[in-house]
């Protein structure tokens, strides 16, 4: 009964026109990666395999710390009410957990300190939303520490 009651509010979004969602999220994971070096990180790892699923980008701090950043891309208006950040569910942030623990595990990284952050990257839409070739200016926001 609670699924059929929310089922209208989780629908998911269909992509804009002529965006399919992988585009989106593969555009999307180049521009986060873009602000992610911006702020002073350095990228080891996209698109990281591990025994429970993939760690989108996985980054290093000056510090050392490791980072495991989970990328949400939409595009929408300002104002929608379905949100990048939206489609972290508690599922999703029960897997990032584990991947999380299975990197730190794997690398013996039990001495360096491992966060998970999202970060939203919202398109405007339009008539081409993500660009020329891909180049865009989206919105995006960093939430540190996502998990806490």
């Amino acid at each position: 009964m609670l699924r059929s009651l929310l089922s209208g509010f989780l629908t998911r979004r269909p992509p804009a026109q002529g965006c399919p969602t992988q585009i989106v999220g593969r555009v999307g994971e180049r521009c986060a990666a873009r602000f992610i070096r911006r702020s002073g990180m350095s990228i080891l790892a996209r698109n990281l395999k591990l025994r429970r699923g993939e760690i989108d980008l996985l980054a290093r701090e000056r510090d050392g710390g490791i980072v495991v950043v989970e990328v949400k891309s939409r595009v929408s208006v300002a104002n929608a009410r379905w949100q990048p950040e939206h489609a972290l569910t508690p599922a999703k942030r029960q897997k990032l957990r584990s991947l999380a623990e299975d990197l730190r595990d794997k690398n013996n990284w039990r001495d360096r300190p491992i966060r998970v952050d999202l970060i939203a990257v919202r398109f405007d839409p339009g008539p081409n939303p993500l660009g020329r070739n891909g180049e865009t200016d989206p919105e995006i926001r960093h939430h540190r520490d996502a998990l806490a």
